[in-house]
């Protein structure tokens, strides 16, 4: 039997892509572990698929660099290595558990949060590559500092969150857009620091979205507008991140014509990754929602179609 958003036509209630401040949990948090967690995971896949496309381009590149072979690759070893170290724990967050609790675990930590300061020295005869490599450090170094404060102020309960490191400027995010440019696509050099940087921003973004997830709980104004597929029976959310099997959820919406804030018990009903679209679906149905919820969404639905079609934006 098809799912709901498998339907096409014949289904139930219509569906549409639609932009929707919208916020969807766990409905019960992981509350007995280290640390309060959600048990969602933020390197399915496609980011997993992402990670590796990225190492093969470095793997093509570096060896291509001529300037500094050695340190270069000294410095690009342990940068990885610390990105990698970093995403492990990231989805041990996510599953309640933290470092602290394993004494080697937490060592390592330690050490990976002091950088790669210690490496640069033989590339200060290129300034510039020590100079973009010590930006980088210095942001993994930032979101260390950050993880380590998480798990020293959390509790089983209670998820510490003061900020969002990806709403803070980095010295480095300016430099690499301007890499991005055709009369660098041959340089080694550049295309080495580019998708080692890339690498980097994959393997942070999984961490920064784990925040959201936490700090948005309890902060509605948090919540992302984003482009979801919604109908009176169920949503489709395009995130890079599946939801765990299993368990109920709940669904936060909130409809900013109505000023109406509506949540929907609903569970997961399928999560697989979008190849073309480089993100991954996660599809839930509603759990017996009101029909004064289901007549909300499809009014809000109706009216999208409307103004889109008269080409007028949506309040």
């Amino acid at each position: 039997m098809p799912l709901w958003f498998e339907k096409g036509e014949s289904r139930r209630f219509q569906r549409i892509d639609l932009p929707l401040k919208l916020f969807i949990t766990p409905k019960n948090p992981i509350q007995y572990m280290d640390i309060l967690a959600l048990g969602i995971d933020y390197f399915p896949p496609i980011v997993t698929k992402q990670l590796n496309h990225e190492h093969r381009q470095i793997d093509q590149w570096l060896p291509q660099v001529k300037e500094q072979p050695e340190a270069m690759q000294a410095v690009f070893k342990q940068l990885l290595a610390s990105a990698d170290f970093f995403a492990r724990w990231t989805q041990e967050l996510a599953k309640g558990r933290t470092p602290n609790q394993d004494k080697d675990s937490w060592i390592r930590l330690h050490a990976h949060a002091k950088g790669v300061s210690h490496l640069l020295a033989p590339l200060k005869a290129t300034p510039k590559t020590c100079q973009y490599l010590n930006m980088m450090d210095q942001k993994l170094k930032a979101y260390y500092l950050h993880m380590k404060q998480v798990v020293e102020q959390s509790t089983p309960t209670q998820f510490y969150c003061d900020r969002i490191l990806s709403r803070a400027d980095f010295d480095i995010d300016k430099v690499m857009s301007t890499f991005r440019s055709d009369k660098y696509a041959h340089s080694p050099l550049v295309q080495a620091l580019l998708h080692l940087y890339d690498y980097l921003e994959i393997t942070l973004s999984g961490y920064d979205e784990l925040n959201l997830d936490m700090h948005s709980r309890k902060n509605p104004k948090a919540w992302p507008l984003q482009t979801a597929n919604i109908s009176a029976g169920g949503v489709a959310v395009y995130r890079k991140k599946r939801f765990p099997q299993g368990e109920k959820h709940l669904a936060n919406v909130f409809f900013a014509q109505q000023k109406k804030l509506v949540q929907l018990p609903a569970y997961l009903a399928r999560s697989f990754s979008m190849q073309q679209q480089n993100t991954e679906c996660n599809a839930f149905n509603f759990d017996f929602p009101s029909g004064q919820d289901q007549h909300l969404i499809q009014h809000e639905i109706e009216r999208f179609e409307i103004l889109d079609s008269m080409n007028v934006a949506l309040q």
